[in-house]
C-alpha cells in the first residue's frame, strides 16, 4: 500500500485535519511531476505542527519521538478502539536521512521547498533548514526576522540612558533591592535583574510566581525616574485584560513604599492595556496601527505573561518597538505557554542561557552592587547574542523552597510523575493549598500518579461528593465567603474576595468553571441574598472559580 493510500486510511480516524490535508494537496499540486507521497506526508506533518502550536516539524527527531510510526494516537482514541475491538491504522515513517535528502534534492520537491539561503529571494510554501526542520514559510520568516530584530535590540544602547555616576547607581540599587537573608542563595537576583534592565535595551526576566518580577519592574521605573532626568512614557502590556490589570495594580501598590524611600513613579506616563490595544487593533485585519512603519511612542515597553504571547504576536510587538526604547519580557517559562504557534519565551531563555553572564557584565555589576561580580555565574561557552539579557529569579517569596507548592511545581516541571504524587502528602497546608472536604490524601495521590486517562472516569465517581462538601450549611463555601458577604465597605469586600478561589481543571462539565459558578451563586444567594437584590446582582458579576 502506498504512503498516500495509508494516509487516506489514517485520515478516516480524524487525526488529520482538513486544513492539513488540503495544504498537502496544494503543495503536491504545485510540485513537479513524480512520486510525491513522501512530500505529501511531510506537508501534512508541517501543517499539523502548527496546529499543535509548534513552528516546525523536526523530521529527524520525529522518527524517534513516534517510535518510527505515524500517527501518535492519544489515550482516548486508543481506549475507544480497544473497547470496540478495532485497531487503529498506522504507517511506518520513511527513514529520516533518506527522507530529508529527498526533500532537499528531488526535483519533485524543489518547486515547493526552499532553503534558508533563498527563502526571501525565491519564496516557496515550505522551508527546510540544514538540521532537517521543516517549516511553513510564514513561520520560518517570523522566527528568522524576530531573532534578527531581538539581537539588534540586545546590542543597542538604551535611550534615554542612565546619566549618573557609579556611586549614585549603586546607592539607588541598594535602596530598591536591599540585601535579604535567603538561605542557600548568595546572589540578590532581583538586584541583578534590575541592573540588567537598567543597562540593556532588551531584558528577559523569568521566574515562578512570587519571585519578584513585578518588584523588579517597579524598581526599574523608580531607577529610570531618578537617573534619566526626564519624564518617561511607559507601556505595560499583557495578552489578557486581567493580566494587564493585575500588573497595573501591583505597580500601584508599590508607589507608597517607593515614595517612602524617596522614589516617585507617579510622575511617569504609564499606560496599561492588552497587547492588542497597545498595538492598535484593527477590526477584521491581521495588521495593527503600530508596526515597523509607525512605531509606538514609548521609552519603555513591559510585556507581562510573555510565555502566553505566540510567535506572530511577538513579532508584531518587536516591530513596533521604537529606536532606543527598552523592552522587558516578563514571564514564567514553565507555565502558561501560548495556545497559538510558538514557544517564544522558552526558546529565548534557552538561547540566552539565563544565569550565565559575560565578564563585562559581571565587572559592571560588581562596581554598583554590594555583591562581588564573581558570585555571578560566568558563561560556559562563547557568549551568545542574548548573553546578559536574561535573568531567572530563583527564590519564591510566596512559596519558599521546601513548601508544598514549591516542591510539587518542581516535580511537575521536571516531569517526575511519581515524585509529584509523593508531594501530594504535603498538600494539606491550611490557608495555602488544601483538598476539598470529602477527599483523602490517598484519593489525591492516586489521581496524581494515574498513568492512563482510561482510569480517570472511574476514579472521578467520588467527585460527586464535592457539592455536599462545598455547599452544605456549614460547608467550605459559606465559611470562606462569609467575611466577603458580610463586609460593609467595598474595599473590605474586595479584600475578602481575594482570599479564596476554587481551582477547576475544566471550563465545562459537572465540576467545571461554569457549573460550579452557577451552583455557588445559587447557594450564596439563598443564604444571604433572599431579600437583598443588590447583593444578588453583585454575586452575578463575580467569577468565583478559575
Amino acid at each position: 500500500m502506498s504512503i498516500l493510500d495509508q494516509l487516506t486510511t489514517i485520515r478516516s480516524t480524524g487525526v488529520i485535519s482538513d486544513t492539513a490535508w488540503q495544504f498537502a494537496k496544494f503543495v503536491c499540486r504545485h510540485a513537479a511531476d513524480g512520486d510525491n507521497d513522501r512530500l505529501f506526508l511531510a506537508a501534512i506533518l508541517a501543517s499539523q505542527a502548527v496546529e499543535s502550536s509548534h513552528v516546525c516539524v523536526d523530521l529527524r527527531q520525529l522518527h524517534a519521538d513516534f517510535d518510527g510510526s505515524y500517527p501518535h494516537y492519544d489515550a482516548d482514541r486508543l481506549e475507544a478502539a480497544d473497547e470496540a475491538g478495532m485497531p487503529l491504522p498506522s504507517m511506518k515513517l520513511p527513514e529520516p536521512k533518506a527522507w530529508v535528502s529527498y526533500l532537499r534534492n528531488d526535483p519533485a520537491a524543489s518547486n515547493v521547498i526552499c532553503t534558508p539561503r533563498d527563502y526571501r529571494s525565491a519564496p516557496k510554501p515550505l522551508v527546510l533548514d540544514r538540521e532537517g526542520r521543516l517549516y511553513l514559510h510564514r513561520y520560518y520568516d517570523f522566527e528568522r526576522e524576530l531573532a534578527t530584530q531581538l539581537e539588534g535590540i540586545a546590542e543597542g544602547e538604551p535611550v534615554p540612558a542612565a546619566n549618573a555616576d557609579t556611586t549614585t547607581v549603586a546607592t539607588a540599587l541598594t535602596m530598591l533591592f536591599p540585601a535579604q537573608a535567603v538561605p542557600g542563595w548568595d546572589v540578590n537576583w532581583q538586584k541583578v535583574a534590575g541592573f540588567a534592565a537598567l543597562k540593556n535595551r532588551l531584558t528577559i526576566i523569568t521566574g515562578g510566581p512570587g519571585t519578584g518580577k513585578t518588584t523588579v519592574v517597579s524598581g526599574l521605573l523608580a531607577l529610570l525616574t531618578r537617573l534619566c532626568g526626564q519624564k518617561l512614557k511607559v507601556y505595560l502590556a499583557a495578552p489578557t485584560g486581567k493580566a494587564a490589570a493585575r500588573l497595573s495594580q501591583s505597580l500601584a501598590e508599590q508607589q507608597e513604599p517607593l515614595a517612602e524611600k524617596g522614589f516617585d513613579i507617579e510622575s511617569l506616563d504609564i499606560t496599561a492595556s492588552t497587547v492588542h490595544r497597545m498595538l492598535g487593533y484593527k477590526h477584521h485585519s491581521i495588521h495593527f496601527r503600530h508596526d515597523a512603519t509607525n512605531k509606538l511612542d514609548a521609552d519603555l515597553i513591559v510585556v507581562d505573561e510573555a510565555s502566553m504571547v505566540p510567535l506572530p504576536m511577538m513579532k508584531r510587538i518587536v516591530d513596533a518597538v521604537p529606536y532606543g526604547a527598552r523592552l522587558i519580557l516578563l514571564g514564567d517559562r514553565h507555565q502558561l505557554a501560548s495556545i497559538e504557534t510558538g514557544y517564544v519565551l522558552g526558546d529565548l531563555c534557552e538561547a540566552a542561557r539565563p544565569g550565565e553572564f559575560s565578564a563585562a557584565f559581571r565587572d559592571a555589576f560588581a562596581a554598583v552592587a554590594d555583591e562581588p561580580g564573581d558570585t555571578l555565574p560566568s558563561v560556559t561557552t562563547a557568549p551568545a547574542a542574548l548573553t546578559d539579557c536574561s535573568v531567572q529569579l530563583m527564590y519564591s517569596w510566596r512559596f519558599p523552597p521546601g513548601s508544598a507548592i514549591d516542591t510539587f511545581s518542581l516535580a511537575v516541571n521536571t516531569g517526575g510523575d511519581l515524585h509529584a504524587g509523593a508531594c501530594i502528602e504535603e498538600w494539606q497546608t491550611p490557608g495555602i493549598l488544601e483538598p476539598l472536604p470529602g477527599y483523602t490524601k490517598d484519593d489525591l495521590k492516586d489521581r496524581a500518579i494515574t498513568a492512563h486517562w482510561k482510569h480517570v472516569p472511574e476514579r472521578l465517581r467520588g467527585a460527586q461528593r464535592i457539592p455536599d462538601a462545598l455547599f452544605s450549611q456549614d460547608g467550605l463555601l459559606l465559611r470562606r465567603y462569609r467575611t466577603y458577604l458580610e463586609a460593609q465597605e467595598p474595599v473590605a469586600a474586595l479584600a475578602a474576595f481575594e482570599q479564596f478561589r476554587i481551582l477547576c481543571a475544566t471550563r465545562h462539565g459537572p465540576h467545571g468553571v461554569y457549573e460550579l459558578n452557577r451552583l455557588i451563586e445559587e447557594v450564596l444567594s439563598l443564604d444571604y441574598c433572599t431579600d437583598r437584590p443588590a447583593e444578588r446582582r453583585r454575586l452575578a458579576k463575580l467569577d468565583l472559580t478559575h
